[in-house]
């Protein structure tokens, strides 16, 4: 039997999804897309009407790139960036582009039903595996699972001796940070997102374990556009995009190949500090 915290849960997300099965969706165009284009025009953004700007004119296109990489220093902006492309927050001003439509007021749930968003510290219920996933799709088969957790390289919990049915613990207490993101990342695609955002996905790992990131990142852009947020210049390295942000200035963004040696240095220089 679920947890209260866990049911209650689970009871607010129907409540949600019933709501939003009567809500229009004003962006059909984009349903059958796999990774739809997006694109940000002078995007401005603050949590105060008249306080001082998060972001300051951000624009960018990154309708060819499968990896983009918001990469910069503590307080840069980073995770406002991300928010805002997942339609969890407003520009003050600007604008974004789903599909050369504005996201907007009448678009926004509809934007929602297609993204996710994993955090650097997710939130895992004292249940099953099973039951954590399941509550991205409640009647998800055990096969479409196991696919889940083996896409997101969480291999690992095939070799548990109660599988699916291994209990987490409070807040994920059994496993790893590492290990809690890739579960969190498995229940992230059970629901097929169009835009997929990773916020630090391996600020807890070591090299080996962070290389090991990169390649599932890889192979899962194959059916989804990922966003990584992160100050670790290897995630920048792996990308097609690279957006650096530096007090909510973009510094500078594109391949990585197309970048001048100054500004690699500086992207290089954000992982200084790292104690792995």
């Amino acid at each position: 039997m679920a947890l209260p915290a866990h049911a209650s849960a689970r009871e607010l997300l129907k409540e949600f999804a019933d709501g939003a099965e009567h809500i229009p969706d004003h962006m059909p165009d984009i349903a059958g897309l796999e990774k739809p284009s997006i694109a940000l025009h002078n995007v401005t953004f603050g949590y105060t009407p008249d306080g001082p700007a998060v972001l300051e004119a951000v624009t960018a296109d990154l309708a060819g790139a499968d990896h983009i990489a918001i990469v910069g220093a503590s307080g840069a902006g980073k995770s406002s960036l991300a928010h805002i492309l997942v339609g969890l927050l407003t520009p003050r001003e600007g604008y974004i582009l789903i599909q050369g439509k504005s996201l907007d007021e009448a678009s926004l749930t509809a934007w929602r039903r297609r993204t996710a968003l994993v955090s650097q510290d997710p939130v895992l219920f004292n249940e099953s595996i099973a039951d954590n996933l399941r509550l991205a799709k409640s009647d998800a088969s055990e096969d479409e699972l196991w696919d889940c957790l083996d896409r997101a390289g969480a291999t690992f919990a095939r070799h548990l001796p109660d599988g699916l049915e291994t209990i987490v613990g409070e807040r994920g207490a059994r496993f790893s940070g590492g290990e809690r993101q890739r579960i969190a990342l498995a229940r992230a695609l059970l629901a097929k997102p169009a835009l997929l955002v990773l916020d630090e996905p391996t600020a807890a790992l070591d090299p080996v374990g962070e290389a090991a990131i990169i390649e599932t990142l890889r192979d899962l852009t194959s059916t989804t556009r990922i966003v990584t947020v992160s100050h670790r210049p290897a995630l920048a390295r792996a990308a097609d995009h690279v957006i650096m942000l530096e007090s909510g200035h973009v510094l500078a963004q594109g391949a990585w190949a197309s970048l001048t040696d100054t500004e690699r240095s500086a992207i290089e220089a954000l992982g200084l500090g790292d104690t792995r």
